[in-house]
């Protein structure tokens, strides 16, 4: 049984997907923008936070406000 509030889903269409997979993939850009990125194609795939903070190395809530960036913002945030 889930734990914690539902989550919106994050729903990404194909531009996105492709430019996220890139940077993801990319040794250039910063850490924080290659996590960001994978963060949030996880997210993408309805994974829970903790689920996806767990091999990223990082804490829930930081999943947490990458997505809820993302929702609100899109690739801008």
């Amino acid at each position: 049984m889930p734990m914690g509030r539902p989550k919106m889903p994050l729903l990404l269409n194909p531009e996105e997907n492709a430019q996220l997979q890139a940077v993801a993939a990319s040794r250039s850009p910063p850490h924080g923008l290659v996590l960001r990125a994978k963060i949030i194609l996880l997210s993408a795939s309805a994974m829970s936070n903790q689920a996806i903070a767990a091999p990223l190395e990082v804490h829930p809530v930081t999943v947490g406000q990458r997505r809820k960036g993302f929702i609100r913002h899109g690739l801008q945030s």
